[in-house]
């Protein structure tokens, strides 16, 4: 079996690995790894690395897996070629088993990684080095990298001959490292550009004790957004509205909404006007997971690791400055 060539590696059969869509419709849009890899068809089978047998025997049953193992060793005394290998394990172990795996006997096309890659500023600068060394390219996985829509704000408001950016809100809980790097890294990309932070707030929402969920601003290319922190106990929010001199689009529902306000006469004072409803839609985010397999497996190069360092730099930076402001003693 030491000479079996594999097609799909997926380390981590938990959540975003293959348990929140493992019960839904077979033809619904794939949530998680497993699921998109089942559906490529480039992907003849997939083995499995994962350390809990509960996670192991949920997903046994699907019929593109050829081999669960529970252990890196286990893995490598069995297989030794894969098109592609993703990596869905819990935060802190990504760059570790990233780094386990460029070490192995193990060959791999791509690699495609959940985020956040980097979870340590002191560490940053090293392991941002050693991944672009690694014998495989690794892509992080930011689901809005795969949606046109999301991406795509800018156009359709000349498509719909908005005019002119003028200010911008972003809204994000749970977490900066968690969801905060999602808006930055969608921030990155809309606006094509390395942020410059213009404000922190000293003040943060603890939903995550470990990554508090703090407000700032940025600049992009003369864009300049403010990014406020919310609450994630009761509900998640992640919204982008975009302001323009003659509308607004909002990205609404994590994305997978698009609504559009243009300018009408306003009702009650002759003269003014107010901004009405012109269109909402849905976007293309379901398919992100999809598009994410079938774009790493194609692709002899990383497709987003240096937007990936962008964005972990940027929320180190903002961590360092909050830090450095909740620090300040004033002395009277």
């Amino acid at each position: 079996m030491a000479n079996d060539t594999g097609d799909a590696l997926l380390v981590g059969a938990g959540n975003i690995g293959a348990l929140y869509d493992i019960d839904r419709e077979p033809d619904a849009d794939p949530l998680t790894h497993l699921s998109a890899l089942t559906h490529c068809q480039q992907i003849d089978w997939i083995d499995v690395l994962e350390t809990k047998p509960v996670h192991i025997h949920r997903v046994k049953q699907n019929q593109k897996i050829r081999h669960c193992f529970s252990s890196l060793t286990e893995l490598e005394a069995h297989a030794d070629d894969y098109k592609i290998a993703c990596i869905a394990t819990p935060s802190n172990t990504h760059f570790s088993i990233l780094r386990a795996l460029n070490k192995s006997a193990i060959n791999i096309g791509h690699v495609l990684c959940e985020k956040p890659l980097f979870l340590a500023s002191k560490d940053f600068n090293a392991q941002a080095s050693e991944v672009k060394q690694m014998k495989f390219p690794v892509t992080v996985n930011y689901p809005r990298t795969w949606s046109i829509d999301n991406n795509g704000l800018l156009d359709l408001a000349a498509k719909w001959n908005l005019g002119a950016y003028t200010s911008g809100v972003a809204s994000y809980g749970k977490g900066l490292r968690n969801n905060g790097s999602h808006m930055i890294n969608l921030l990155v990309q809309l606006f094509d550009g390395i942020p410059e932070i213009t404000s922190v707030s000293r003040h943060c929402v603890n939903d995550l004790s470990q990554d508090p969920t703090m407000s700032f601003g940025l600049m992009l290319n003369g864009h300049e957004v403010a990014v406020m922190a919310t609450s994630a106990k009761s509900f998640s929010l992640f919204e982008v509205d975009l302001r323009f001199e003659n509308g607004r689009i909002i990205l609404k529902d994590g994305g997978r909404v698009i609504e559009c306000y243009t300018p009408v006469a306003d009702p009650d004072y002759p003269g003014y006007k107010i901004l009405g409803h012109h269109v909402t839609r849905q976007t293309d985010l379901g398919g992100s997971m999809q598009s994410a397999i079938s774009q790493v497996i194609n692709s002899p190069d990383s497709i987003n690791l240096e937007q990936a360092i962008i964005t972990a730099d940027t929320y180190f930076q903002v961590e360092a400055k909050y830090k450095k402001s909740r620090s300040r003693v004033i002395h009277v």
